[in-house]
């Protein structure tokens, strides 16, 4: 079994609000649950090999500055990787996106720190724009415009996301038609052998995901689910 899970935000509530947002202690919380389960923590580059057991690898979309200030520490005390997806247009400004509102982001040189500290930097597109609305050659354009700034930047993106998880019938390709072969939705369930590599279910992460609500998500909702077929 392996998993991907997916956050934003990392700060206190009075700090960052609930909204995509969990508190440094519930992010440690969720690591040492898997390790002393005798989980490896994994880069989601690893994550799709086939056969790959008892695993679990850390997201951070969009590249709040809250997750480089409180997110980045909490790993590595615990000694884990994660990757940061970061979306390059907005990069050292703010979040104003659907659900956001003026969250800021990290810097250039931010990031080139936590990448320094073997984070990876990853591919979340040019200006965070639902796939949904895009036709092929729009998609393309957005994460190869996204590719070649990270690198500009001195960044080595490895893996790609999709900003709300959206995605249509044309996204994988479109994905590997920009180089990448690792890709992630937010699908809410455990990573198969059968999956595309390009689109990768995930389970997103909320203030309220305490132990028992990521015990929920991954081990008993997916039981309901199945048992209701």
């Amino acid at each position: 079994m392996r998993a991907v899970l997916c956050y934003h935000k990392v700060g206190t509530e009075a700090a960052e609000g609930r909204w995509i947002n969990v508190s440094p202690e519930t992010l440690a919380a969720h690591i040492r649950f898997f390790q002393r389960r005798g989980y490896a923590v994994v880069m989601p580059a690893e994550v799709a090999r086939k056969g790959l057991d008892r695993a679990v690898a850390l997201t951070f979309d969009d590249a709040f500055l809250s997750m480089l200030d409180n997110g980045v520490p909490v790993l590595q005390s615990c000694g884990v990787k994660a990757t940061i997806y970061a979306v390059s247009e907005k990069v050292g400004a703010s979040a104003d996106w659907e659900g956001c509102h003026g969250e800021p982001l990290a810097s250039w040189e931010r990031l080139r720190e936590a990448q320094s500290a073997g984070m990876e930097i990853g591919n979340h597109t040019a200006t965070h724009a639902s796939f949904k609305s895009l036709d092929y050659a729009a998609q393309v354009e957005e994460i190869k415009r996204c590719d070649s700034r990270l690198r500009e930047e001195g960044l080595n993106p490895l893996t790609f996301c999709l900003p709300y998880g959206h995605y249509s019938a044309e996204t994988s390709e479109a994905i590997r038609e920009s180089g990448y072969d690792i890709g992630f939705t937010v699908e809410k369930r455990w990573v198969r052998d059968s999956d595309d590599p390009r689109l990768l279910p995930r389970f997103a992460m909320s203030f309220g995901d305490k132990v028992p609500g990521l015990l929920y998500k991954l081990f008993i909702r997916p039981m309901i689910s199945s048992s209701k077929r």
